[in-house]
């Protein structure tokens, strides 16, 4: 994730050096950031404006609410909660700090990018609101952010993001997650005042993953119960069973070294997050053949219109590990259609052109 520049501007209700609330169970305040552009893991929604012009998002105001009223195209805000409009915003500049509570507990500045925006062909104006802060704080070496991605003024919640380390994947939040080789129970304090991360102490499993000669693979698992998330490669990974989805995965072909350094794919395929057969995953020792050999697997009805057309409804490659890869438009040069035929002896023996979308 490319990552804004940032401004830190404090921890929420203590500073200083790390509090431990236990031996085994250390609390770590958060800090609140501020980005100064909008970014996706921080949460976008749209706000929906009455016939008046008056609008309002669910927000951890007093109140419960953020007013907002369009006049012409002026953007007006309840900044203060109390039931009067007293910012105005012209559509694309910045918004003022949203003065929010999380819990009761002392408020804190939650700043807020909102816009108004007119559709292509429409007569009114649309308003969205974007986040522009997000926690964070430091397990060991490992950077932990929170982003409060539905918009509720609290971080933490079933469906917000995550992410772990400066570099790592932004994701979903889960109840347990792997830190330096550990795994930890998440505990996000008063929506977002501090985590505790005691060390977790129920049985685990290692994933490792198997491939053919010359086949990079990777892939993103998901438990079921979404306890635990985990992202593969060659190394082994430690993992907590249970059943599991793919989210994402990758298998690349043909690595070659470029004049800078670094390694190109001719052909490198992605899967649909959220497809393929479920992955159990035992206590102790597992491994997971991904990649090839690969199969082609599409859903297919008749057309309503013409009998003698098919039309191909979803077309993706099926990997060794039940994960799909996208498979649009393979073996043909238009946009809507799948050549596929029969091959008998080493050679062609019946060609057929199928509809699909």
């Amino acid at each position: 994730m490319k990552t804004p520049r940032t401004l830190c501007i404090g921890l929420f209700w203590s500073a200083g050096l790390l509090l431990w609330a236990a031996e085994d169970s250390p609390l770590y305040p958060l800090k609140q950031v501020i980005s100064e552009a909008p970014n996706g893991p921080d949460g976008e929604q749209s706000i929906e404006m009455g016939k008046n012009g008056e609008g309002s998002m669910g927000f951890a105001t007093p109140s419960g609410k953020l007013r907002v009223k369009l006049e012409g195209d002026k953007l007006l805000v309840d900044r203060s909660d109390d039931g009067k409009f007293d910012t105005l915003i012209v559509p694309f500049q910045w918004a003022s700090k949203v003065t929010v509570k999380v819990q009761g507990q002392k408020a804190f500045e939650y700043p807020l990018f909102l816009t108004a925006t007119r559709q292509p062909g429409a007569s009114e104006l649309c308003v969205s609101a974007a986040s522009l802060v997000h926690l964070e704080t430091q397990v060991g070496q490992t950077v932990v952010r929170l982003y409060d991605t539905n918009l509720n003024g609290r971080f933490g919640d079933p469906g917000d993001m995550m992410q772990l380390g400066a570099e790592g994947a932004v994701r979903a939040i889960t109840k347990y997650v792997e830190i330096e080789g550990k795994i930890r129970e998440l505990q996000v304090v008063n929506g977002g005042e501090a985590v505790k991360s005691p060390l977790y102490t129920g049985p685990t499993g290692t994933l490792k993953l198997q491939t053919q000669d010359g086949w990079k693979t990777e892939a993103q698992l998901e438990h079921a119960e979404g306890l635990f998330a985990a992202s593969l490669k060659n190394d082994e990974s430690l993992l907590i069973p249970g059943a599991y989805r793919f989210v994402g995965a990758q298998a690349q072909f043909g690595a070659k070294t470029t004049a800078n350094g670094r390694e190109q794919y001719p052909i490198q395929l992605y899967s649909s997050g959220g497809k393929g057969a479920p992955i159990q995953i035992k206590e102790g020792q597992n491994s997971l053949a991904l990649g090839p050999p690969f199969r082609l697997e599409f859903a297919a009805a008749k057309s309503t219109l013409d009998a003698a057309n098919v039309i191909i409804s979803d077309v993706f490659l099926v990997g060794s590990g039940g994960e799909q890869y996208y498979a649009a438009n393979y073996g043909s040069s238009r946009d809507s259609t799948l050549t596929c035929f029969v091959r008998a002896a080493g050679r062609e023996q019946s060609v057929s052109t199928l509809g699909y979308g």
